[in-house]
């Protein structure tokens, strides 16, 4: 029943992040996703890219919060030390 919910909620979903906030311009197609199962609770990309990542205090684990808010070149910082590489 919970799962019913859930996929109704999506319903309509056009693609803009759900979660996090959008800096970006109109025209922008890139997002950043952290893919939570993945995630070791390393905190790098949280230290790298402050603004763009954050770590949840109920599970522990790396998200996004907003987007095109920190300079793309930090945001790839992050990607690139990610031990797991469980951003995209």
């Amino acid at each position: 029943m919970q799962e019913q919910a859930k996929v109704s909620e999506l319903r309509g979903y056009t693609g803009k992040p759900l979660y996090s906030v959008w800096f970006g311009a109109e025209s922008e197609e890139r997002t950043v996703f952290v893919d939570a199962v993945k995630y070791v609770g390393c905190l790098k990309c949280a230290l790298l890219a402050e603004k763009t990542f954050a770590v949840e205090s109920v599970y522990g684990r790396a998200c996004v919060v907003a987007q095109w808010v920190d300079p793309e070149n930090k945001v790839q910082e992050a990607i690139d030390a990610c031990p797991v590489d469980c951003i995209s």
